[in-house]
């Protein structure tokens, strides 16, 4: 249901006009908080919230923009998602063709709010999800567009369960 809500929030922020995400910038990947109003970048080492995620178990939720990557109402990607935890993999989780949509000139492209996930093995429970409170953790997307242009974002955030 939330993957559905974030491609319908994703379809509406397209634009009209194809050639407005086509410009000369360096690729690169924004993570920001995982709102729909403004895009606001991540800071380091802020507090996000632990979700229930799209394809079951558990993820910390991130806006993900982009510049640089061929953007329109008709260009998709392949996003790449990980965590880790104290130096080790804590998740991994790939979607492939989802729409990478321009939202302007000014602003680039987006896939809208994605779920970076928890290995639901190791991290399919509440009581494994209120052990990570407090926890750092490594978050990192790739997005690959269609031109096979891609570019990676990580942060470093605090989990809160």
């Amino acid at each position: 249901m939330t993957r559905g809500l974030a491609l319908v929030a994703t379809a509406l922020l397209g634009c009209a006009d194809p050639s407005a995400c086509e410009h000369g910038d360096e690729p690169r990947v924004e993570l920001g908080r995982p709102s729909d109003g403004a895009f606001v970048p991540l800071r380091e080492h802020e507090v996000l919230a632990i979700a229930d995620a799209p394809q079951g178990g558990y993820g910390v939720p991130v806006r993900v923009r982009t510049r640089g990557l061929s953007a329109s109402n008709r260009s998709t990607a392949t996003i790449e998602m990980a965590m880790e935890l104290q130096g080790a993999a804590a998740g991994t989780f790939t979607l492939q063709g989802y729409p990478l949509l321009c939202e302007g000139a000014d602003a680039g492209g987006s896939v809208g709010v994605q779920v970076v996930p928890l290995d639901p093995a190791r991290f399919g429970t509440p009581d494994a999800i209120a052990d990570l409170d407090g926890e750092a953790a490594v978050l990192s997307v790739t997005i690959t567009d269609d031109t096979g242009e891609n570019a990676t974002a990580t942060a470093i955030v605090e989990l809160a369960s």
